[in-house]
C-alpha cells in the first residue's frame, strides 16, 4: 500500500467500522489526517464514531474542526454547519448553535442559507418572534417566494391572535402561484390545526371549485367533517373524493366509517 495513497485508508476505515473495530477505524481515520490534516471526510467519521461511542466531546471537537475547514466555501461550509446543528439537537444542545447562526450571518450576510440557518435555530430555540423576524426578511428580500411564506404561517399559526397575518400570506402565497392546490391545502390544514371549522371547509370547498379534476378538496373537506362529528356528510364527501381517485387511504377512511356506524358488512364489501 502507497503510505500516502490516501483512499486505500479510507477503503479500511469504512471496513473496519462496518465490522464493528472502532479502533482500527479510527486508526486509520488518523492515519489520513495525518497526511491530509484538512480531509474533511475523516474528521466527519471520526465524528461519527465517537458519538456512536458516546464520546460527546470528541465527537462536537471533530464536527467543529470540519466545519471550521469549510470557511470561506459557503455550500460546503453550510452543509457542515447543519451536520453541527443535528448532533446539537440530538444531544440537547440547541443552545450552541447559535454561536454558529451568528458566525454565518456575519460572513454571509442576507444570503438565503444563513437566514434560513437562523431560523431553524430560533424555531429550535423556542424563539418565534426572532424566527420570524429573519422569515421576514427572507420573504422581503425575495418577494416571489412561497416557500418561507408557508413556514412563516404555521409558526403564526402555533401563536395566539395572529390568524389574520397567517391568512394573509397564504393569500399572497396563493396569488403568486394560483396554479398549485398545494397552498390553499396548507391553508386548510392551519385553520383545521386552529379548530376554525367553517373557515376550513370554506377553504376545502374552494380547493375542489378551483381544482376540480383532484380530490384534495374533498378530502380535506371529509377530514374536517370527520373531526367535527359529521360522520354520515363526512362518508359522502369521501366517497366523492374515491370516485376521482381509488385511493388505498381513502378506502381504509371510508370503512372506518361504516365500522364506526356499526356498518360491518358495508365496509366488507366496500
Amino acid at each position: 500500500i502507497d503510505k500516502q495513497y490516501i483512499p486505500a485508508y479510507i477503503g479500511l476505515a469504512k471496513l473496519s467500522h462496518d465490522d464493528g473495530n472502532n479502533i482500527l477505524a479510527k486508526q486509520y481515520y488518523q492515519l489520513v489526517l495525518t497526511i491530509d490534516k484538512n480531509y474533511i471526510a475523516a474528521l466527519l467519521a471520526l465524528g461519527l464514531i465517537n458519538e456512536q461511542e458516546n464520546n460527546l466531546p470528541a465527537a462536537e471537537n471533530f464536527l467543529l474542526s470540519a466545519y471550521k475547514k469549510s470557511k470561506g466555501k459557503l455550500q460546503n461550509e453550510f452543509k457542515h454547519a447543519i451536520l453541527l446543528a443535528q448532533f446539537y439537537q440530538r444531544h440537547k444542545l440547541e443552545t450552541k448553535t447559535l454561536a454558529i447562526a451568528d458566525n454565518l450571518l456575519k460572513n454571509y450576510p442576507d444570503t438565503v442559507e444563513a437566514l434560513s440557518y437562523m431560523i431553524d435555530t430560533q424555531i429550535a430555540l423556542s424563539n418565534p418572534s426572532e424566527a420570524e423576524v429573519y422569515l421576514k426578511k427572507i420573504i422581503s428580500n425575495d418577494p416571489q417566494n412561497i416557500k418561507y411564506r408557508l413556514i412563516l404561517a404555521q409558526l403564526l399559526a402555533q401563536q395566539d391572535n395572529r390568524e389574520e397575518d397567517m391568512n394573509l400570506l397564504l393569500d399572497d402565497a396563493f396569488y403568486i402561484d394560483p396554479t398549485s392546490p398545494y397552498v390553499l391545502t396548507i391553508k386548510a390544514a392551519l385553520q383545521l390545526h386552529n379548530k376554525d371549522y367553517q373557515k376550513a371547509l370554506k377553504t376545502a370547498q374552494w380547493i375542489t371549485l378551483r381544482f376540480p379534476l383532484l380530490n384534495t378538496g374533498e378530502t380535506l373537506e371529509a377530514d374536517i367533517l370527520w373531526q367535527m362529528k359529521e360522520f354520515e356528510h363526512a362518508l359522502r364527501v369521501y366517497q366523492k373524493a374515491y370516485k376521482k381517485e381509488a385511493a388505498y387511504p381513502l378506502a381504509i377512511k371510508i370503512a372506518n366509517i361504516m365500522i364506526f356506524q356499526n356498518d360491518q358488512d358495508g365496509a366488507i364489501e366496500f
